[in-house]
């Protein structure tokens, strides 16, 4: 029997089409929508639905009801790669839009999940920009907004796992790793799931704080503890700027492990706040790719990581 939206729940404001042939609910919110549409692009929900609708009991606005055990956020994420009103491509190379990891990871699991391979491939390439397997991919720019500090590493690692690509590894590890102790309080999906390493890996990324470090002391040495490059003419000066850099770095400024990040920010107030001279300035832009291009190749090996074709060069 036809009957009017239940009270508990309630439209999605985005999906709610005149026209629509089925109406899927996720948690407390329906979207109505086409039925033939979502049966074309994945196998599993033309079976699903196909069953679904010969036996629902349930009839609201003209459509027959399916349940889904998704949340409401991730199959929003979905229908608007699907049922697109802006956007046609989840990747594009010139990353004119650039999502939100949310977003990408609804839409790994939710494609993974229904067998829509087109959009898994795509997000997935998405990610790879930043989870990257070559060092020149990881310098290059990025399809989405990443924000390491909320402890999306986590949800990468279990994407990497799900859909089978280990390269994606080092760098998810590399970004739990540098959160220190923080990483014990997981990463809050966008419908509030909390979800969080398990010992293993939580193992893995102790011992990969732990390395990162122990490098720290060596990378300021590295970077600041040198004599001026061939091409500096204000050696006396720029030496002095260079030690007094390195004798604050020791002491007082460098607490971060994010050594596999790049400091060419920081350079222009360095070169200022000590006189640096521009060809000097460059140099420690110089050791810097070089020191984190040699971190590149040793990552999964920190992280107890075996991953097959990884950039070592």
């Amino acid at each position: 029997m036809d009957v009017g939206l239940p009270d508990q729940l309630r439209w999605d404001d985005e999906f709610r089409f005149d026209d629509g042939s089925i109406v899927l609910v996720a948690g407390n919110i329906a979207f109505k929508v086409y039925k033939g549409l979502l049966a074309a692009q994945s196998m599993v929900f033309s079976d699903m639905l196909s069953t679904g609708s010969a036996h629902a009991t349930q009839v609201v606005d003209g459509c027959p009801v399916v349940h889904l055990s998704d949340s409401p956020e991730d199959l929003r994420h979905l229908l608007r790669a699907l049922i697109s009103k802006e956007q046609i491509l989840v990747y594009a190379q010139d990353f004119a839009h650039a999502y939100t990891f949310d977003q990408l990871a609804a839409l790994v699991r939710l494609s993974h999940k229904y067998g829509i391979e087109s959009v898994e491939k795509q997000a997935i390439s998405c990610l790879k920009t930043y989870y990257a397997d070559t060092f020149d991919a990881w310098e290059g720019p990025k399809g989405f907004r990443a924000m390491p500090e909320v402890g999306q590493g986590i949800g990468a690692i279990r994407l990497a796992r799900l859909t089978n690509n280990p390269s994606m590894l080092p760098v998810a590890f590399y970004e739990c790793a540098i959160l220190g102790g923080k990483i014990v309080q997981g990463w809050t999906r966008e419908d509030g799931t909390v979800e969080r390493l398990g010992w293993e890996d939580l193992e893995r990324c102790i011992n990969g704080y732990g390395a990162l470090c122990r490098m720290i002391e060596f990378r300021i040495e590295c970077l600041f503890k040198v004599e001026p490059g061939h091409t500096c003419s204000t050696r006396i000066r720029c030496k002095t700027g260079m030690r007094d850099l390195y004798a604050d770095q020791i002491e007082f400024e460098w607490t971060t492990t994010r050594l596999l990040h790049s400091v060419a920010d920081s350079v222009e107030k360095w070169a200022s706040d000590y006189s640096l001279c521009e060809h000097c300035a460059e140099l420690i832009k110089e050791r810097d790719r070089g020191e984190r291009r040699d971190l590149w190749t040793k990552l999964p090996s920190i992280f107890g990581l075996s991953v097959e074709g990884w950039d070592t060069g």
